[in-house]
């Protein structure tokens, strides 16, 4: 490859980068982002057979610091979490229940791994290592795309022309041949919002739980029969820890940045 060709691939990447930056930059002065999304990830088998598909789709109306909710409906089922400025609840509408996750928004699983949505919610953000133009597609003729490379995995943004995203896709290095591909049907940010706008809490006439199930009590102790866990595995559906019945279980609770 000679110098000239090499110039030109600095030249693309150094646009891409800007237009990158560029759409950051407002993203980062948003208070509220309003989206919804379609999702679409094919899990592949180990023995090279059909894979499992994950399918539904995703509501943000979130604010920050901490006001508003994530509605999903995955495979039929439907999946809530709500924040009421001080707490987010994972409401589980069919016991009529709800648990405290944590109290900040990246303690919500999975919805908000999008890096524009992390940057309009003021949440920590992985640096790309790269940033390159993507092929023109002409499903989306009016949109850019870009690709992120990430030091774990990459993900695709497909923006307009007011860097409102039109679709994405997101691998991650834990799932080799996995990608999560999303359709956007609404995307908006907002620089000012009135905060009640954003209210959201679990309804008053569900009960209250904890992550051990029952109510919020003494942590178990050693040689005592495990409790009714209920806690979210890798593709962020609820596992209950009866399901595991007479097998060898390892929690292993962990968090990124």
């Amino acid at each position: 490859m000679n110098a000239l060709c090499l110039a030109l691939l600095a030249l693309q990447e150094t646009d891409a980068a800007a237009r990158y930056d560029s759409a950051l930059a407002r993203w980062k002065q948003a208070a509220a982002v309003d989206a919804r999304y379609d999702y679409r990830m094919e899990l592949p088998a180990e023995d090279g057979g059909p894979g499992d598909l994950l399918e539904g789709f995703v509501q943000v109306h979130l604010a920050r610091p901490l006001n508003g909710f994530v509605s999903m409906l995955r495979n039929g089922a439907r999946i809530e979490y709500v924040a009421d400025g001080a707490m987010i609840h994972a409401v589980n509408h069919e016991r009529r229940t709800y648990v405290e996750l944590g109290e900040r928004l990246s303690d919500i699983p999975y919805a908000l791994d999008l890096l524009p949505l992390r940057a309009a919610l003021g949440l920590p953000l992985a640096q790309p290592v790269s940033v390159e133009w993507l092929p023109a597609d002409a499903a989306r003729p009016a949109a850019a795309g870009l690709r992120l490379i990430l030091r774990q995995g990459h993900q695709d943004l497909w923006l307009d022309r007011d860097d409102a995203l039109v679709a994405a896709a997101i691998a991650y290095d834990s799932y080799a041949a996995a990608v999560v591909r999303l359709q956007f049907l609404r995307w908006h940010t907002h620089s000012e919002v009135e905060i009640q706008d954003y209210a959201a809490r679990p309804p008053e006439d569900y009960c209250r739980e904890s992550l051990f199930g029952g109510s919020a009590g003494a942590a178990p102790g050693v040689g005592t029969r495990a409790p009714a866990v209920v806690l979210p595995v890798l593709d962020g559906e609820p596992q209950p820890l009866s399901g595991l019945a007479g097998k060898a279980v390892l929690l292993n609770f962990w968090s990124y940045h």
